[in-house]
């Protein structure tokens, strides 16, 4: 699942929820790839990841532990991989900032020999989360959530943009001498109103594009078929193909973390051995026709070279 900031703006970090052991837990994917190169992902890392923890702020959150999960990672301790400081409660924490590049410093020391400088700090980490009202049957609830900015009336009485807590009320100012407007600058897509438009056009329900559900419009999502950070400007404005809808109810999800994919006209899904449950979806969209083909060929290529988990991508036989 992609994350998208305060403003509806999608933010290059992926992100999911799992249920771990007895515990839900947030996964953020790691960045690689070279910037400015189709090979890019998770370019804004650390953003999505601050993003994520101020959402679980204002639900009342705690991070209970936390460890990188990396593939080479897997079979080491979890004592031996765990992140600090840990637990969190973070509503109680002042400046979520300085704790989201904290626990990415303390990715930077894991697998490294003691006095040894630098190491990776955008590595893939699991973080073992208790929030209030969410078990881990909400998993896909609390994925969807964290995903975008809640309604203002949704927020915690009295949360606002997190800021620095004063040690002691000696230590608030009687009076401010700066300016109480700042201009600030900002890059937004220009285009993406524009493409859910477009795609919706005009519809209250829609199909999605994967499952063929038709469902009501807050229920799907303009997904890029190929990651619009790696798009050149005229692929961007190829509104009718680059992006296509996709259901809230695991289609986005799997196309988004490359469980599917697509070639020769029709979905593929992955050989990977994954849970029975998504199995069970991925059987469910095998095979089905892609909507638009012949305009968005090439993006599902890109898809399949860059995203798709699978060793190969072949059609399965009509």
């Amino acid at each position: 699942m992609r994350v998208f900031d305060d403003e509806g703006a999608e933010v290059d970090s992926t992100f999911m929820i799992e249920v771990h052991g007895d515990d839900l837990s947030l996964v953020v994917e790691s960045r690689g790839g070279t910037v400015g190169t189709a090979s890019a992902r998770n370019t804004e890392y650390t953003r999505g990841f601050t993003i994520l923890l101020r959402r679980l702020s204002d639900l009342g959150a705690t991070v209970t532990d936390a460890a990188v999960d990396s593939r080479g990672t897997k079979n080491v301790a979890w004592s031996d991989r765990r992140l600090s400081p840990v637990p969190a409660r973070l509503g109680e924490i002042a400046d979520i900032d300085e704790l989201a590049k904290a626990l990415m410093r303390s990715q930077g020391r894991v697998g490294q020999e003691p006095g040894a400088k630098g190491g990776n700090t955008t590595r893939r980490m699991r973080l073992l989360l208790d929030v209030p009202g969410y078990t881990p049957d909400d998993a896909t609830r609390l994925e969807r959530d964290l995903a975008h900015a809640p309604a203002p009336e949704q927020r915690r009485p009295g949360r606002g943009p997190v800021l620095a807590k004063p040690k002691a009320d000696d230590d608030l100012p009687a009076t401010y001498d700066g300016p109480t407007d700042l201009a600030v600058r900002l890059m937004r897509r220009g285009e993406q109103p524009i493409l859910r438009r477009g795609l919706l056009q005009g519809r209250t329900e829609a199909p999605c594009a994967l499952c063929g559900e038709v469902l009501p419009v807050n229920a799907l999502w303009a997904a890029h078929i190929k990651r619009r950070s790696a798009c050149t400007e005229d692929e961007r404005r190829d509104l009718a193909n680059v992006a296509m809808l996709a259901c809230l109810f695991g289609c986005d999800w799997l196309f988004e973390l490359g469980y599917i994919t697509g070639a020769d006209g029709h979905y593929v899904a992955t050989d990977e051995a994954v849970a029975p449950a998504i199995s069970a979806r991925l059987d469910s969209l095998d095979g089905r026709a892609i909507p638009g083909w012949d305009g968005r060929a090439s993006y599902f290529a890109w898809h399949r070279e860059h995203v798709f988990r699978g060793r190969g991508a072949t059609a399965k036989p009509a």
